[in-house]
């Protein structure tokens, strides 16, 4: 399912960035570290694949397959499934995390009477397997692609409102391997955030967006705070993702600096897979929105924080 990164701009008379223009790929190795798994009570949804939350009057559900994958990212009928452990994730700001967990017994499971909220689901993969997750979102058919993304296999946000019943599907394949990170690519021009590395040396504090290659400054990773609230960490040198605020005052300047738990760099994301999966992120510090900037049209180089309206140079999707 193509997982869209809505993010917004406002208009900004900053200079256009050269059409076409590409970021040199730095030459040197980048530290190793890993992604902190979510911690929390787990408490077990029964002896099979399905699990109900006790929201009967909702309906609402959550449900999917899992197989293993030949690395196209698609699920094809021939593909044996996986039996793993599921996890529906979510987040109190008092108790923090919680789950319910089933097991993908034949491929499948699912969360039956999910209560209106927010969620994210897990694909558990012990740490000593030797297996990671496909090509995310891949082949534009919703009903086959892999959804969950990461070291640690989890989805997007899952949002249900009052209501119902809504059915979310959250599907994944696997492969041999481990994750090495996601690109996130804008939908006005398919260039990828990039922490900039314009010498070919370690990557600047600097943020862009350019012709996609591939290396570890275009892969991030997802540090999830909440089911919606996340750090976005740069797969070079692991930094966050930042709205600049030198000195404590606000700037439209989106940059990659040493994470400190700051609201600055911490970003709302907005999923609703109903609406064809658009997501928008927002700064928690401000409400604004990161953006390709495209002051005279045309999306520039320029990444930066503005007012949400919306425009194409405001969507993003994730990856490979």
């Amino acid at each position: 399912m193509r997982r869209w990164l809505s993010v917004a701009c406002a208009i900004a008379l900053l200079p256009l960035g050269a059409p076409g223009a590409s970021a040199a790929e730095p030459d040197m190795s980048a530290p190793e570290r890993a992604v902190p798994e979510k911690t929390g009570v787990i408490v077990d949804g029964g002896s099979g694949n399905r699990a109900s939350l006790g929201a009967t009057s909702t309906g609402n559900t959550v449900a999917g397959r899992v197989w293993n994958d030949d690395g196209d990212g698609v699920r094809q009928d021939h593909e044996s499934a996986a039996q793993l452990e599921i996890r529906l994730w979510t987040h109190h700001p008092t108790a923090g995390w919680s789950a319910v967990r089933v097991t993908s017994y034949g491929g499948a499971y699912a969360f039956t009477d999910v209560p209106p909220g927010s969620y994210q689901v897990q694909v558990w993969v012990p740490a000593s397997s030797p297996e990671a997750v496909t090509r995310f979102g891949a082949g534009g058919d919703r009903q086959r692609d892999s959804d969950v993304l990461g070291p640690n296999a989890e989805s997007l946000p899952v949002v249900f409102a009052d209501g119902g019943p809504e059915t979310r599907g959250v599907d994944a394949g696997l492969v041999p391997g481990r994750s090495t990170g996601n690109s996130v690519k804008s939908a006005a021009n398919h260039w990828c955030l990039d922490q900039e590395a314009p010498n070919g040396l370690p990557p600047t504090a600097g943020v862009g967006a350019y012709r996609c290659h591939g290396d570890r400054n275009q892969k991030w990773y997802f540090y999830w705070i909440t089911t919606e609230v996340v750090e976005v960490w740069g797969g070079w040198n692991w930094d966050c993702l930042d709205q600049e605020f030198p000195g404590d005052q606000k700037t439209s300047e989106v940059g990659v600096h040493p994470c400190h738990g700051g609201v600055n760099q911490r970003w709302r994301v907005y999923h609703n897979e109903l609406q064809g999966e658009p997501m928008t992120v927002a700064n928690v510090r401000t409400g604004e929105c990161l953006d390709q900037e495209s002051p005279q049209g045309p999306p520039t180089s320029g990444v930066g924080v503005h007012a949400c309206h919306g425009g194409l140079n405001q969507k993003w999707y994730v990856a490979d």
